[in-house]
């Protein structure tokens, strides 16, 4: 559609704000502030309701990475098929992952205390920064973990050390920050298991060392208030999204299109009408 102005293709596309594009974010920061302010203690939970596609992930990045606190880059996905120990293990990896990440500024890697966490979790074979394993980013490794080596109370363990480690390292009193996406009932998950898996984790948001942003769609809270009782006096605050309006939509083109090096040209190139037929397609 674009390129009949010479623009590229996926000029566009749907893509997350992530740590490397907080700019081209757009409106909400009001709401992002809010999610921010939730998160500032620890064993607390913030949940982001929204239909699918309509920015939820984006809030919670935008108000993580903008808060300063440590953080995985790569949000956790839950999978249906998740146990107590496989979320455990992915939150794991998820923190290690971000402490090896290329240009971070934690500096580390070779922290006594923390390097053999690395060599437990982290497949030596692969090289640096690598989020390839199951529930978050890029495909899965062919090589997995030997969960025989790795009980749950081990793993418990090792996280309730890295979160002090990390803390104590940085400097830094608040909690990590750890985004849990993808908590959609009838979407991926039945409430059958979406129950069984909040019921099995429920003790981690408890701990003051981590605090999180989970996002769903509408419902997700009075499900939660329905069936899992014990986790809802941990949940602070429920932030309900909508779809952006339409002039935000002709901000995030109109950064897009400038970031490409076209300057202006959204406001010649493409009139409201045909952003309009856009944004309403």
């Amino acid at each position: 559609m674009f390129e009949k102005w010479n623009f590229p293709a996926n000029i566009c596309g749907l893509y997350t704000i992530s740590r490397e594009n907080l700019s081209f974010y757009v409106d909400r920061k009001d709401v992002s502030k809010d999610v921010e302010k939730s998160i500032q203690i620890g064993a607390n939970c913030c949940v982001i309701e929204g239909d699918i596609g309509v920015g939820k992930t984006s809030v919670g990045n935008y108000a993580r990475f903008s808060s300063g606190f440590f953080t995985p880059t790569i949000e956790l996905k839950v999978i249906s098929s998740w146990s107590r120990e496989d979320f455990y293990l992915n939150l794991m990896i998820s923190i290690i992952s971000e402490l090896l990440r290329p240009g971070n500024n934690y500096k580390l890697e070779k922290d006594k205390n923390i390097k053999p966490l690395y060599e437990r979790y982290l497949d030596q074979s692969s090289t640096g920064y690598s989020a390839t394993f199951k529930g978050f980013g890029g495909a899965k490794t062919s090589k997995s973990i030997s969960r025989a080596k790795l009980s749950e109370g081990q793993i418990e363990h090792d996280l309730n050390l890295i979160g002090d480690l990390i803390r104590k390292k940085l400097n830094q009193k608040n909690p990590i920050i750890i985004q849990l996406n993808n908590l959609d009932i009838d979407d991926g998950m039945t409430k059958d298991q979406l129950k069984h898996l909040l019921n099995d984790i429920q003790e981690v948001f408890k701990n003051e060392r981590f605090t999180w942003i989970l996002t769903a769609k509408k419902g997700f809270n009075e499900f939660v208030r329905k069936d899992v009782q014990r986790m809802k006096q941990m949940i602070s605050k429920t932030i309900f999204i909508e779809n952006m309006s339409f002039d935000d939509i002709k901000e995030v083109f109109a950064k897009r299109i400038y970031n490409e090096g076209y300057g202006g040209s959204i406001s010649s190139a493409l009139n409201d009408e045909i952003l309009l037929s856009i944004y309403q397609s």
